[in-house]
């Protein structure tokens, strides 16, 4: 099973690597540490300066409800390909931020098949469908109890 990890910053926040291209060949791809928000219901968010060095082109915009319930300015949308680093890189659409991190969302986990599990000292991401076989497996086959002590 693949099995990609991330990590946990000093504040708490949990990251991944990934891979951002303006086309499906990776050509002119960037590689980013991007903060996992399963808050965010988007693919990927990345910079201005990001955005412009990876020639996407933004073609509209959104708008979201923050969690005030007020509605963010218009954020510029792009179509890009993204994937977890080493991964194949899958399409989607990049919303471009004056932030200056890069942020995936639950879309990005949703679209690339992945899995995400946190644990106390770092980040797990599978394949989804590698992981659902094996718990299915697991369950039609439980492990065998210890033996009995003496």
């Amino acid at each position: 099973m693949l099995i990609k990890q991330g990590y946990i910053d000093t504040k708490g926040h949990p990251y991944v690597e990934i891979e951002v291209s303006a086309d499906s060949n990776g050509n002119n791809k960037a590689t980013f540490h991007a903060l996992i928000d399963t808050g965010f219901s988007g693919f990927v968010s990345v910079s201005i300066i990001a955005a412009t060095t990876l020639q996407l082109k933004p073609h509209a915009t959104t708008r979201y409800e923050l969690a005030n319930g007020q509605l963010c300015d218009p954020i510029p949308l792009a179509r890009a390909f993204a994937g977890l680093a080493g991964d194949k890189l899958v399409a989607g659409v990049v919303t471009i931020s004056e932030h200056s991190g890069t942020i995936v969302g639950v879309e990005f986990l949703r679209t690339c098949g992945k899995s995400l599990m946190l644990a106390t000292d770092g980040v797990i991401v599978v394949d989804e469908a590698e992981f659902k076989a094996t718990v299915e497996q697991n369950a039609k086959n439980p492990p065998l109890p210890p033996p009995p002590s003496n």
